[in-house]
């Protein structure tokens, strides 16, 4: 297990989250590359103040996308997108960029 670092949110700029696409149960997630990261935290929730997240990490920086599947059909998603830095087995998460949301068909 990878931990998370304390005071890692002044680490790495945010990740520009580009588009969030509704499927049927499930949802596309695409992102802008950002420079110097690892990979990336996806949150998602169905509150939009975030409660009860849940926190899906992609592994490559070079990734621009995820599907997340297995969702309620009809609800409200919304998400939020942080890029890591792995060093020393320790993940030092990014800031927050902005927050979209969609309807999973």
């Amino acid at each position: 297990m990878v931990a998370e670092s304390v005071v890692s949110y002044r680490y790495m700029a945010g990740a520009r989250l580009q588009k969030v696409k509704a499927g049927k149960k499930q949802m596309a997630v695409s992102w802008k590359v950002r420079k110097g990261a690892s990979g990336y935290q996806v949150v998602y929730s169905t509150n939009k103040n975030m409660s009860k997240a849940v926190k899906k990490y992609v592994s490559g920086g070079k990734k621009k996308s995820v599907t997340i599947k297995n969702l309620k059909s009809g609800t409200k998603y919304y998400v939020k997108l942080r890029p890591y830095k792995s060093k020393s087995k320790i993940k030092y998460i990014g800031t927050v960029g902005r927050k979209l949301s969609v309807k999973v068909k």
